[in-house]
C-alpha cells in the first residue's frame, strides 16, 4: 500500500474510533436525548434480551480495539512495515464500522428504531469485510491473532447477536404479532440462529472467539429468566441453557483438537 494511502487510512481509523468512544461517553454522560441504553432496552424489552451484566463484553471488545489501534500507530511511527501489512487488510472498513457504530447510539437514543436496525446492519456488513480480510492473513503466531484477530472476533460476535436484539426490538415497537407464534417460541428460534451462526464460524474459521462471545449471550439470557415465576420466561431460560451446555461441549472439544487459531504457529510474526 502507498504510503500516502496508509497514512490516510491510519488517520480515519483513529478519527472513526475516537468518535466511536465520544458517542459512547456522551450516551452515558448526558444521556443523549435523555435517555439511557438500558432504559430503552426496557422499553423495548423482548425475552431476547438479555441481564444487564452482558453489556459489560462492550468494555472487552473497546479495550481489544484500542490495543489494535495503538499497536497500529506505533508501527506506523516506526515505519514496521511487517505489522502495517497485516493492519492495512483492515482498510478503511474500521473507519466505517466506528462511525455506524457511534451513529447507531444516536438512531437508537432517539428511537429511530428502523434507522438503528439498517445502522447496525452496515455495521455488521463492515465487520464482515475486516474479519474476512484479516483471515486471509493466517496462519499467524498466537500474540499477533491476539492483537489482529481477537478484537474483531469478539466484535463481530456481538454485533451478531446485538443485530437480532435490535431487529426484535424494532418489532416490538411495531406491536408485531409474531404471525400467531408465541414470543418464546420467536426467542429460542432467534436464540438457535445465534447458536448455528456460532457452530459455523467453529467449523469454517476455527474462531472458538466469536462462539464464547454468544455463549455469554445465551448465559445472560438464561441469567434473566430462570428464575421468573412465569413458564414461558423459565422455557427460554432453559433453551438458553440447553445451547449454551451444548456450546460448551463443542467448544471443549474443539480446544482438544487444538484447532483454535490461536494455536497456530507456523507464522513467525
Amino acid at each position: 500500500m502507498a504510503n500516502h494511502n496508509r497514512r490516510l487510512i491510519m488517520m480515519m481509523n483513529v478519527i472513526g474510533f475516537v468518535f466511536s468512544i465520544i458517542m459512547n461517553y456522551l450516551a452515558i454522560a448526558l444521556p443523549l436525548n435523555g435517555n439511557d441504553t438500558r432504559t430503552l432496552s426496557e422499553k423495548y424489552t423482548n425475552l431476547f434480551v438479555p441481564a444487564p451484566f452482558a453489556f459489560s463484553i462492550w468494555s472487552v471488545i473497546y479495550l481489544s480495539l484500542l490495543i489494535f489501534v495503538l499497536i497500529s500507530l506505533v508501527a506506523y511511527s516506526k515505519d514496521d512495515d511487517k505489522i502495517l501489512t497485516k493492519t492495512d487488510a483492515a482498510g478503511p472498513w474500521f473507519f466505517w464500522s466506528s462511525i455506524c457504530n457511534g451513529l447507531w447510539i444516536v438512531a437508537w437514543h432517539y428511537e429511530q428504531l428502523l434507522l438503528s436496525v439498517f445502522i447496525m446492519s452496515a455495521l455488521l456488513f463492515c465487520l464482515i469485510k475486516i474479519y474476512t480480510s484479516l483471515h486471509t492473513l493466517r496462519p499467524l503466531s498466537w500474540k499477533t491473532s491476539v492483537w489482529l484477530l481477537l478484537p474483531f472476533s469478539l466484535y463481530l460476535g456481538w454485533i451478531s447477536v446485538a443485530t437480532i436484539a435490535n431487529f426484535a426490538a424494532f418489532l416490538v415497537s411495531k406491536d408485531w404479532g409474531g404471525v400467531g407464534l408465541e414470543p418464546s417460541l420467536w426467542t429460542k428460534i432467534m436464540m438457535s440462529i445465534a447458536a448455528f451462526l456460532s457452530l459455523l464460524m467453529v467449523l469454517k474459521k476455527q474462531d472458538l472467539a466469536f462462539v464464547f462471545v454468544v455463549m455469554w449471550a445465551l448465559f445472560a439470557i438464561y441469567s434473566r429468566h430462570y428464575n421468573s415465576s412465569l413458564l414461558p420466561e423459565q422455557a427460554v431460560g432453559k433453551f438458553a441453557l440447553t445451547l449454551l451446555i451444548f456450546l460448551s461441549i463443542y467448544s471443549f472439544l474443539m480446544l482438544i483438537g487444538r484447532k483454535f487459531y490461536l494455536f497456530e504457529k507456523s507464522d513467525p510474526s
